[in-house]
């Protein structure tokens, strides 16, 4: 969510929030000094600045008088003016190896992993093999048991599309199958049309939580945890984010069954529907059978990259070294989505009609990519560097030890989960993610605990970023499934409180004790 509205009082809040932004920094400027004992030698101004900008980003970030996008480049603007008169309190030893370096982040190795991403997801929709993946899991002979299995088939199709593409595009293709389910059949209760409803707009959300790519917060907390100097590679993450979003996806589901106790016996005409949206796709064409090909290409690369490092950990030494070659062929998560887009990119429709076209087209990809949220990515990094960089992560740490009476490990992961839980039902869960990680990041280094425990809180704090489940506000898929006028507010709040502070638990259990047991690569 973004604070966009006018509200009863007559008051903008995105002008309130254009003003109090570089208020507010300015007024932190003129202050005295903070973490000085801190900061780096002959520079004790330097958390100060740092804090600057961290207040003016999060306030431009939460009211949005700027596009999100937008006030993402203020961290790089910012550090390279202080850059400009003092690299040095900002961890340089030249103004231009850091204005030079700053600029650099936002294309660094994660971003361009997210931008494939963008154009892998833009490919399957452009051909329409995510319509085709939705309707074929709707169909199955699972969803045509009762209408629980039936609602729970929908959501599981809206759940593996979200993996993929954005949580957003998932919901409004599935939106309309379901919506078509509760016209088409007669005599469905209102608790069972509002259970319907509401269950897809949180598959949605489940969904995107399984890779890396699902959701911006993922790789948000995975960057910022490279940055911590702990790199989790795609497959290493899919090892815990599957069980994640399976677990998510079964909680929504028996907390909504045990909430709304809706009807369960099956209309002939709840299938009919999907069979029908199903039929008139016809067979797979030969662009589809393409894009498929090299989705899956890509999906096993990934996997691929992780084969030295799983063998090692079963003692498979001789295996692990000679599949080495792979990270040489693909050194980064970052490379196979590029591949195949190239790929898809250069290969023809068809070989002997003229003009040429290709599979892909820059003008049908672009439509899928999010650059607002590739800047962001740069722009929390940014941030993480300069908390790390200025001692401002260390006076957090200290002062935030102070507040609860010490710091530990514990204290760490909750402050992560509770504060992105309850930031992200009211702001963007992007910029909700960009905020929090680092924070969290210094406070996990600078209080001592060491890159595992920084990398626990990282990916906590993502994770509950994404879990924007209670207000239509809080995430265009509960808008989405709002505006079908069938789920009352009081409802969406009373389910999305309940699964969200049940997940907090368990996905930050999952996390904590899961990550040191994966393959990851400590520097």
């Amino acid at each position: 969510m973004v604070c966009t509205e006018e509200y009863k009082t007559g008051i903008d809040y995105r002008i309130v929030g254009l003003i109090l932004g570089p208020l507010l920094a300015i007024a932190i400027l003129l202050g005295p000094n903070i973490g000085a004992e801190f900061a780096p030698k002959d520079y004790p101004y330097a958390p100060k600045l740092a804090l600057a900008m961290l207040v003016w980003t999060f306030v431009w970030w939460v009211a949005s008088p700027l596009p999100l996008g937008v006030t993402a480049l203020l961290p790089a603007v910012f550090s390279s003016v202080v850059a400009g008169f003092a690299p040095q309190a900002i961890g340089y030893t030249s103004t231009s190896a850091a204005v030079s370096d700053i600029w650099k982040t936002y294309m660094s190795t994660t971003i361009v992993l997210f931008l494939g991403g963008f154009m892998i997801a833009g490919a399957l929709a452009e051909v329409g093999m995510d319509k085709r993946i939705a309707y074929a899991l709707a169909a199955s002979r699972f969803g045509r048991r009762n209408l629980h299995t039936l609602a729970l088939a929908l959501w599981t199709s809206c759940w593996f599309v979200s993996m993929w593409i954005s949580n957003t595009a998932a919901a409004a293709i599935m939106y309309p199958i379901a919506l078509g389910v509760i016209t088409a059949v007669p005599r469905l209760s209102t608790k069972y049309q509002e259970f319907l409803m509401l269950g897809l707009g949180y598959a949605a959300t489940m969904g995107g939580l399984a890779t890396i790519i699902g959701t911006p917060p993922n790789l948000i907390a995975v960057q910022q945890a490279a940055q911590a100097g702990v790199q989790i590679p795609f497959f290493s993450f899919m090892i815990l984010g599957v069980p994640t979003a399976i677990i998510g996806l079964l909680v929504c589901f028996f907390v909504m069954l045990l909430y709304f106790r809706p009807e369960k016996e099956m209309a002939p005409e709840a299938i009919k529907v999907v069979e029908e949206e199903k039929a008139k796709l016809g067979k797979m064409t030969r662009e589809q059978w393409i894009v498929t090909i090299g989705f899956i290409l890509a999906v096993f690369m990934w996997i691929a990259r992780g084969f030295p490092a799983i063998f090692e950990s079963i003692g498979l030494t001789d295996l692990a070294k000679s599949t080495e070659i792979i990270t040489k062929i693909l050194p980064d998560d970052c490379v196979p989505p590029i591949i195949i887009a190239i790929a898809l990119f250069a290969f023809p429709k068809f070989f002997t009609k003229k003009p040429l076209k290709t599979i892909l087209t820059w003008e049908g990809v672009n439509r899928y990519i999010s650059w607002d949220i590739l800047l962001i990515f740069g722009g929390g990094l940014v941030i993480g560097n300069a908390l790390l960089k200025t001692g401002l992560g260390k006076w957090l740490a200290v002062s935030t030890g102070a507040l609860f009476g010490g710091l530990s490990p514990f204290i760490i992961f909750l402050v992560a989960a509770l504060t992105a839980y309850f930031l992200t039902q009211f702001t963007s869960n992007t910029s909700t993610a960009a905020m929090i990680c680092p924070i969290v990041i210094a406070l996990a280094i600078e209080g001592g605990f060491g890159k595992i425990t920084a990398a626990q809180a990282s990916i906590i704090a993502g994770i509950m970023a994404s879990i924007a489940i209670t207000l239509p506000i809080s995430t265009p898929p509960n808008a989405i499934v709002f505006g079908s006028g069938k789920i009352q507010l009081k409802n969406m709040i009373a389910n999305g409180l309940i699964i969200g502070l049940i997940l907090l638990v368990v996905f930050s259990a999952i996390w904590i004790y899961g990550l040191p047991h994966i393959p990851v690569v400590v520097k």
